[in-house]
């Protein structure tokens, strides 16, 4: 298959690349940083509650409450922004995780550890689960705000051509 001109993206799966995505994407370059640093806060939030959890303490410590809420937020986004800059598109469903982090912030003192960060988890597949389901058309498929996404070409039939991945031959 030919992938020239085409770039894989998760939420829509293979889509003809736009003229300019060379310069927007080297401009989302550094926005990989804020989700690297949410991995790597988030890890060090889960290693906080796993010793505050060997020690029978009971709910989160405010720094292992930031770490963990903090580490997901930083990646989310990261991710949102990443989005925005590189496909022009405003994440809802990132922007509605970061507003419900931001909520179980509020909740925190209240929470035990483990309970905060399972929530915290629950908030990222959610945003995974959401992309799945709101994705718009089959893999292939151009964004909606092309005109003709989703059209088979003049001449071609809708998924002629492609393999039972859904790729171009």
């Amino acid at each position: 298959p030919s992938w020239h001109g085409r770039t894989w993206r998760a939420d829509r799966g293979a889509v003809r690349t736009p003229e300019n995505v060379s310069e927007r994407g080297s401009a989302g370059a550094g926005l990989q940083r804020p989700m690297v640093a949410g991995i790597i806060t988030a890890s060090a939030g889960g290693q906080v509650m796993l010793n505050r959890l060997a020690g029978h303490h009971g709910g989160p410590s405010a720094v292992a409450a930031w770490l963990i809420l903090g580490g997901a937020w930083l990646y989310i986004a990261g991710h949102a922004a990443f989005k925005l800059v590189v496909w022009r598109v405003v994440s809802r469903p990132r922007v509605a995780a970061l507003a419900a982090l931001v909520l179980l912030g509020l909740a925190a003192p209240h929470l035990p550890a483990l309970g905060l960060a399972a929530c915290a988890t629950a908030v990222i597949i959610a945003v995974g689960v959401a992309d799945l389901v709101l994705r718009p058309g089959p893999p292939g498929a151009g964004p909606p705000d092309r005109p003709g996404a989703g059209a088979a070409e003049p001449g071609r039939a809708a998924g002629a051509g492609r393999d039972a991945g859904g790729a171009e031959s």
